[in-house]
């Protein structure tokens, strides 16, 4: 067993109020003898990157400029067509002129929640930036009371949308306007390529309290970041990246930008092409896709030998395995990239070459930035010694709107300022410095948790929970597959988990309802008086499998092959739910990519979505099978139709 699966281990097995101690005795086995701590300040400026020269600029500044040396070239694909940076810049001015005569100004917030896959939805952001405003992404996905809790937060002065995103509008929300209507004619902006320390953006998170937080970042920061991985991918006009992540996600910042700064086409996938992993390795052959930022579980869903003209797959957000590491680096230039959402995107990066048995390092800081190792007092801890993580440069956020106190919190001064004024983000993830000085990710050292990429507060999750009608009380962690699982303490015993459940995916996204609801007669202490999450994960459901003496045959392969491997260990019954059980879009492709795999029938995500069970499941694997194979159902069903009635009983008779 390696020393960092070592740690993994033994690190989610302790509460996170013991873990402190429990790193300290900890010490002398993660690593070589420490250097006297001269050596580790030495090392720490060795393998901080060189200090590159910068000027601050905007995003609107830059893709004028863009739009301006490659007017004739391809820009924005998507459904409806393909536009030229000098159409797409010219739209930009008139939505920014509109914006700008609706009250969107200097540091006011515009949300925008539209639909996935439309190119107004960037024409929307670039116009808001033109128009000196900053823009909030809000996720259509969410719930009304999360998304009506944002919006009251934000205050926008709009809410850019459209005909399928407006109706989750709260009806007292703010003034909207419809990205798919024509838009009002205004006059045209006077050219100002505005400040480059104004918001450019704000990305609500996790919030331990219940309440989702907003993190603000700059203009010059996103700018910042853009000429880095430039450099980095060596982006041309000749690249053409694909935006697949949704723009409540910073990595769509990445992806938008890095192609509309450099003059690349960014190519917008529909639904179905995200949602399939046939039509999206089809969709990257087709418009040659060269950069993409995918998760993980979507790259080890994809044969990277299949896309000869990618060169480059940038992938961070969860840990992954040395086998995908390995077998995506023979192909391409692979990278792992670090990043919370209270900076730019990514700050620490490695370029994984050769091969791997385990997930890789998270890598150095990138151009300009710094990230270390540190104790609780902010001192540099020895080579090989778990630390706090806390990362500082330009691409660092503002801070959190409206929360000066958690803000002064988490970005603190940097002790070793290469520059006045240089704070530090206190990232509450552990590290390690390996020997030739990248940086190991260990984990977290707070009730901070990952699911499916997201960083999720169980705070949040817990809060949710005890909203629900007939809950006394609530404690949310991880399970050994790292879905979320939480236990419940009634009012009134039994509790109701299937109500509970319901209410709580009214008021979070889905991925942060748990998987799991287990009842209990009292959440156990220890003698501390803490939660004693060892005993609580001791706990079983009381019903056990349910529904496991229900399954057919192929019901019981289904779950076992297809269901258990995606969600991990829940007890799932042929009717329940899979979105219920914790499962997520992402987890869906990787389910019906192992039906098809197992089975060898091809479902599409649209489909399974309407009836998300295992029951349907079933019937559509074994419909299939009857079919036989080589037989075409539609083509069956086409002939038919043109036959008269008298012929096709004629048929059946036979």
């Amino acid at each position: 067993m390696t020393v960092d699966s070592e740690l993994l281990r033994r690190l989610s097995r302790i509460p996170a109020d013991r873990r402190t101690s429990f790193l300290t005795g900890l010490r002398a086995a993660t690593g070589p003898p420490a250097p006297p701590p001269d050596d580790i300040e030495t090392l720490m400026r060795e393998w901080a990157p060189e200090e590159i020269p910068r000027t601050p600029r905007t995003i609107s500044e830059v893709f004028a400029e863009t739009a301006v040396r490659q007017p004739g070239r391809v820009a924005v694909v998507d459904g409806a067509g393909r536009r030229t940076y000098a159409e797409l810049a010219t739209e930009v001015e008139q939505l920014a002129a509109a914006l700008r005569a609706r009250g969107v100004d200097a540091e006011r917030p515009v949300a925008v929640l539209t639909g996935r896959g439309d190119a107004r939805a960037v024409i929307g952001i670039l116009a808001v930036l033109r128009a000196g405003g900053y823009w909030v992404p809000i996720d259509p996905g969410n719930p009304a009371e999360r998304i009506a809790a944002v919006l009251r937060d934000a205050d926008p002065v709009l809410v850019l949308t459209d005909a399928g995103t407006e109706p989750v509008l709260p009806p007292d929300g703010p003034p909207v306007f419809r990205l798919d209507r024509p838009w009002p004619a205004a006059p045209p902006l006077a050219a100002s390529p505005g400040h480059p320390h104004r918001l450019a953006y704000a990305i609500y998170t996790s919030g331990s309290t219940g309440v989702p937080k907003a993190v603000q970042l700059e203009h010059a920061g996103a700018v910042h970041f853009i000429e880095t991985v430039q450099r980095m991918f060596g982006l041309t006009p000749e690249d053409r990246i694909i935006q697949y992540a949704s723009l409540g996600f910073d990595v769509s910042v990445f992806e938008i930008f890095a192609a509309l700064l450099t003059g690349a086409a960014l190519y917008l996938p529909g639904d179905d092409e995200r949602l399939s992993v046939t039509a999206l390795s089809a969709a990257l052959r087709r418009e040659r896709i060269t950069v993409v930022d995918l998760p993980p579980a979507i790259l080890n869903l994809l044969d990277p030998a299949g896309f000869p003209d990618l060169r480059v797959a940038f992938v961070g957000g969860e840990a992954f395995t040395g086998e995908l590491t390995t077998r995506w680096a023979r192909h391409c230039r692979f990278l792992n990239g670090y990043g919370p959402t209270e900076c730019t995107v990514t700050v620490v990066a490695k370029e994984c070459t050769g091969e791997w048995t385990t997930s890789p390092p998270i890598g150095r800081a990138m151009d300009n930035h710094v990230a270390y190792a540190l104790d609780e007092r902010l001192r540099p801890v020895p080579v090989g010694e778990p630390g706090e993580l806390c990362i500082g440069g330009p691409g660092l956020a503002r801070g959190y709107a409206n929360r000066p106190g958690l803000t002064a919190d988490r970005f603190v001064p940097d002790p070793w300022a290469r520059h006045p004024g240089d704070r530090l983000y206190r990232t509450g993830d552990l590290c390690r410095w390996t020997a030739d000085g990248d940086l190991v990710f260990l984990g977290r050292n707070d009730r901070q948790v990952q699911v499916h990429g997201h960083r999720v507060e169980l705070g949040d999750v817990e809060s949710a929970l005890v909203r629900a009608d007939g809950v006394r009380q609530a404690v949310a962690t991880t399970g050994d597959g790292g879905q979320l699982v939480a236990y419940i303490v009634p009012i009134t015993a039994p509790a109701d988990l299937a109500a509970i459940r319901a209410r709580a995916a009214e008021l979070v996204p889905r991925h942060m309802v748990p998987a799991l609801l287990i009842e209990v007669d009292a959440i156990p202490l220890t003698v501390n008086g803490k939660t004693d999450l060892a005993a609580l994960r001791r706990i079983r459901p009381a019903s056990g499998d349910d529904g496991v003496a229900e399954l057919t045959p192929t019901q019981r392969r289904l779950r076992d092959t297809c269901l258990l491997p995606v969600l991990g260990p829940v007890a799932a019954g042929p009717d329940d739910d899979f979105f219920e059980l914790g499962g997520d879009s992402i987890q869906a492709i990787r389910l019906l990519s192992r039906v098809r795999e197992e089975f060898g029938t091809e479902i599409p995500l649209s489909d399974f979505l309407r009836a998300p069970t295992l029951a349907w499941l079933t019937g559509t694997v074994e419909t299939a099978a009857t079919a036989g194979p080589g037989s075409d159902l539609d083509a069956i069903l086409a002939g038919l139709a043109g036959l008269s009635d008298d012929e096709v009983e004629a048929m059946l008779a036979e």
